[in-house]
C-alpha cells in the first residue's frame, strides 16, 4: 500500500514518515527472506553436500552481520572495534549462515555487557566488543571479544548444550543460539572455542578452513 500510495502532496514531515516506514518494511521483508535461507540451511545439517556454499570474504560476512544487528541493539552505546586486515583469503561458506553466526555472537556480547552494567553499576565502565581476524596457511581465525559479565566456571562446560542459557530470563534467550552456532560452524568444517572470565569478559574464536571442500563431479 505504501509503495502505491501517492503522498507527493503531503508535508515534508509526512513524506519522511512514509519513507522511513517504507525502508523499515523493506528491511523486514529482506530479513524474512534471509531467515528462510537460514532455516533451509539448518535443515540440511544431516545431509551431504555443499548447498549454498560459495567463495566469500569475511568482510562481507561481518558487514552483513553488523547491519542486521544494528536494527536490534544500540551499537552507539558501546565501542565496536573491527580489526580486520585487508588481504584476508576468501573461503568456502554459506554467507547467510555465517552472518547468522556473527549476528548472534555480537548480540550475545551486547547482552553480556548490559548484564554487567545492570548488576555491578561500575563507574566509568563502557561496553566494548572487538572483532578481529587473522589467517594462517590452512585456516581463518576470527575472534569476538567483549568486556561483559563473563561466564562462571561450571557454566562454560554447558555453553553449547541445547536449551542451556546463562541469560537472566528465558525472555532474553532460548538456549539454542550457541548450539545452532556450533552446528553451523561444524557444517563448515570449522571449530568454535570459548575463553571466559566472570566479571571480565568472554572471547569466542571461530576457525574456518580456507581451502574449498567442494566435491568436483
Amino acid at each position: 500500500v505504501i509503495k502505491t500510495y501517492d503522498y507527493s502532496q503531503c508535508s515534508e514531515e509526512t513524506k519522511q514518515i512514509f519513507n522511513d516506514l517504507k525502508n523499515s518494511l523493506e528491511r523486514i521483508q529482506a530479513n524474512v527472506l534471509q531467515g528462510g535461507e537460514v532455516v533451509k540451511g539448518l535443515l540440511k545439517y544431516s545431509r551431504p553436500g555443499q548447498g549454498g556454499f560459495e567463495r566469500v570474504s569475511f568482510k562481507d560476512v561481518l558487514d552483513g552481520a553488523v547491519e542486521m544487528v544494528s536494527y536490534k541493539i544500540k551499537l552507539r552505546e558501546i565501542d565496536l572495534i573491527r580489526d580486520i586486515p585487508s588481504g584476508l583469503p576468501h573461503f568456502n561458506a554459506n554467507i547467510i549462515q555465517l552472518q547468522e553466526v556473527f549476528f548472534n555472537l555480537i548480540d550475545n556480547a551486547y547482552d553480556a555487557i548490559k548484564e554487567r552494567q545492570a548488576i555491578f553499576n561500575e563507574e566509568g565502565y563502557k561496553g566494548r566488543i572487538e572483532i578481529s581476524a587473522m589467517s594462517d596457511k590452512t585456516s581463518l581465525h576470527i575472534s569476538v571479544q567483549d568486556n561483559g559479565i563473563g561466564i562462571e566456571g561450571d557454566d562454560k562446560k554447558k555453553i553449547f548444550t541445547p536449551f542451556f542459557t546463562t541469560k537472566a530470563t528465558s525472555r532474553k534467550g532460548t538456549g539454542l543460539g550457541l548450539y545452532v552456532i556450533q552446528k553451523i560452524i561444524a557444517a563448515h568444517n570449522g571449530q568454535i572455542r570459548i575463553n571466559s572470565v566472570y566479571r571480565s569478559g568472554t572471547c569466542f574464536t571461530v576457525s574456518l578452513p580456507i581451502k574449498s571442500t567442494l566435491v568436483v563431479a
